[in-house]
């Protein structure tokens, strides 16, 4: 018998198919009421989990995860991505995946679902089969930082090196917010450490502590490797920070498409006199670049925005 998720999702999902385009007012509607039973009945399993019931916890999110995704259909793009700001840029940067087929958001958070299953793993101590799901997690929704610390973790521990920076690098061409990209730099720091290259390790961790500023410190940085950094104070190297980043397959400043898919994104919003959407969006890109000019459109779109009202 189809349970409460089961008819929330599918009520859903006909309003998305239904509608011509996935705007806000969309989005709100028929997504609300889901997200909110999904994060109860989610919250309700991690509460299980960190009281000792992993077992039934673990069987509890494998019956969501049955229950409550969207039938896979093969014109569809249906992401688990978590705020509108994503939904909106996720199209412009997965351009080649979108491509000839229906776009919308999964009306569950199936990419926190996958997170929480790889947790309880690792709390079960099934670490390797943990991040099948960590994985899992992020071909629903790319963007979540936390998968990437675990998958770089396991990949440290069992000397994966190639992994290691492979996530390294996917997580960098995918960093829409400033601490992905300083996370994603602060891996390559604690990679190139394991690599017994202390000078460069240091250039890049330098880079990534400066982009972090006081608003947060990168999981990468924990106290043994601020010790190792120590210790090799006065390592030297002739490389740039650009040059470092090149070699190991990223690059100095947020990925180009990134950005260019949040400005596509930002122009679509002034073109629907979406100011309000804009302006945030042109901050972000100013957090993510550093580029002041995205801070005066900012601003002009607010000033416009108080002006009208």
């Amino acid at each position: 018998m189809p349970n409460r998720m089961q008819h929330l999702v599918k009520d859903a999902l006909a309003s998305l198919v239904e509608s011509e385009n996935v705007n806000n007012d969309v989005m709100k509607s028929a997504m609300t009421a889901v997200r909110k039973e999904a994060v109860k009945q989610l919250d309700n399993i991690y509460t299980l989990a960190r009281s000792g019931k992993s077992e039934k916890a673990l069987r509890r999110v494998r019956r969501f995860v049955e229950k409550s995704a969207p039938p896979e259909q093969p014109d569809w793009v249906c992401p688990s991505l978590d705020v509108t700001f994503e939904v909106l840029v996720y199209p412009l940067l997965m351009k080649e995946k979108i491509q000839g087929k229906r776009y919308f958001p999964a009306p569950v958070p199936m990419g926190l679902a996958y997170h929480l299953w790889g947790l309880i793993l690792c709390t079960l101590g099934k670490e390797a089969d943990a991040q099948k799901r960590f994985r899992q997690s992020l071909e629903w929704n790319p963007f979540t930082r936390l998968n990437y610390v675990y998958l770089n973790r396991y990949c440290e521990d069992t000397k994966d090196y190639e992994g290691w920076l492979s996530n390294i690098q996917q997580e960098y061409h995918n960093a829409l917010y400033v601490r992905n990209l300083s996370e994603a730099y602060a891996e390559l720091g604690r990679y190139l450490m394991r690599q017994d290259k202390p000078a460069e390790a240091a250039v890049v961790i330098a880079h990534a502590k400066t982009l972090a500023g006081d608003d947060f410190k990168p999981e990468a940085l924990d106290a043994e490797m601020e010790k190792e950094l120590s210790d090799y104070a006065e390592a030297k190297t002739d490389k740039t920070f650009a040059e470092i980043c090149r070699e190991y397959g990223i690059d100095e400043g947020p990925d180009v498409h990134v950005v260019s898919a949040i400005t596509e994104a930002a122009g679509q919003q002034e073109a629907n006199e979406g100011n309000e959407g804009a302006a945030a969006m042109y901050h972000q890109l100013y957090r993510l670049t550093g580029d002041a000019s995205y801070e005066v459109k900012a601003d002009a779109l607010e000033k416009g925005a108080a002006h009208e009202h």
